[in-house]
């Protein structure tokens, strides 16, 4: 049945279409009238949502199908957001439908190429149980056909860098619950070299290498497992925010960095260098070692040093258990420290220790910083 005859200007449907994101909505709109029904398959946002209680009893197949049929039809699509409900992360993906998984080559295959001329911006969130067991080729997909790609972001799947394009106009790239090879890093810098935006949540897999990027503003690194010799040149690099096992190596330099906030607590064993820092304005120490944050700052912290130290006990959920009974502080003896290792800021304006329990202190703690406002910190 055809939509009925109603007459909507362009500029009156593309001022509709512009508050629609869901797929639905937009399909809905388009039984209206001929008017929306073309103007369509000119909306420039859109995002498909697949929710197990309005797909009740419909094989995956089917579902995907109208998808990419629906995806054809949008001819100056700029931003897509695929995505499976929260609710079915946790659930299994029957056998023979594993081959349907939003990061599946097979798939990616039918719809990319299609909105390659035009899409800027996208972001696929897979089934995370089953996609994390098969590695995607999906960054080497986009990269070929999808030339004006801005920013990318993939939550919970298995992915590679091997056999990327160059891809000049990405500017953000994000990876939230992802498996990646071991040289990623290399493969990034090699092929993303325009990158002002990093986020890694959650990432496994990084065992080495050298993350290189001259424009890069912000970093958000949280690996998940241990890494063997990371190097991180990043003269750009303003803002920084480190989570993750301590590597056996570690060497950042960043001479443009005004902001850190790290949970990094540094064992022996490991050697750990910060390069540079000359401009470094606020640091926030969430780790109760602080042989970390002797290394970071040095003397060359400017402004705003803040301390959030971990006494609260988790449990799986993860929900609060209570405060424990015993925080272990590992604050460096004074008989230890000498030259640049000492807590000694002299530029030091503001001083913030956060700590939700009066049951244990500090056996020892000394910071020099003449300039402290004491009435702001």
């Amino acid at each position: 049945m055809d939509p009925p005859e109603i007459e909507i200007t362009s500029d009156v449907a593309d001022a509709i279409f512009s508050h629609m994101e869901d797929a639905r909505d937009i399909a809905r709109a388009r039984c209206l009238c001929k008017s929306l029904n073309e103007a369509g398959k000119y909306v420039k946002k859109v995002g498909y949502v697949y929710r197990a209680s309005e797909n009740e009893g419909q094989p995956m197949p089917k579902i995907w199908q109208g998808m990419v049929q629906d995806l054809r039809r949008k001819l100056f699509l700029v931003q897509l957001r695929i995505e499976t409900d929260p609710k079915l992360q946790s659930k299994s993906v029957p056998a023979e439908e594993q081959a349907l998984l939003l990061s599946n080559p097979c798939q990616l295959k039918k719809w990319v190429p299609s909105t390659g001329n035009t899409l800027q911006h996208l972001c696929i969130i897979d089934y995370g149980q089953r996609a994390i067991m098969k590695t995607s080729s999906i960054l080497e997909i986009l990269s070929r056909n999808c030339k004006r790609l801005k920013t990318i972001d993939l939550r919970n799947m298995s992915i590679h860098t091997k056999n990327c394009e160059q891809m000049p106009p990405l500017r953000s790239f994000s990876l939230d619950c992802v498996t990646i090879n071991s040289d990623a890093f290399n493969d990034i810098s090699d092929k993303m070299g325009f990158l002002q935006t990093l986020a890694m949540r959650g990432v496994s897999g990084i065992q080495t290498g050298c993350l290189s990027l001259p424009q890069l503003k912000v970093l958000w690194l949280e690996l998940s497992t241990k890494a063997g010799g990371v190097k991180l040149d990043l003269p750009s690099l303003s803002k920084f925010q480190l989570k993750m096992p301590c590597p056996e190596k570690l060497c950042i330099t960043a001479p443009a960095l005004k902001s850190i906030a790290f949970n990094l607590e540094v064992p022996e064993c490991s050697a750990i260098k910060f390069e540079g820092l000359s401009h470094l304005q606020e640091l926030l120490n969430g780790e109760s070692n602080f042989l970390s944050l002797s290394i970071i700052c040095g003397g060359m912290l400017q402004n705003k040093l803040n301390f959030d130290i971990p006494c609260m006990s988790l449990g799986g959920d993860p929900n609060q258990l209570g405060v424990l009974n015993e925080v272990i502080w590992n604050y460096p003896r004074l008989s230890t420290m000498a030259g640049s290792v000492k807590l000694d800021l002299p530029s030091l304006t503001n001083f913030q220790l956060t700590h939700h329990t009066t049951e244990v202190c500090p056996d020892e703690l000394c910071i020099t910083a003449p300039a402290l406002k004491l009435g702001e910190s």
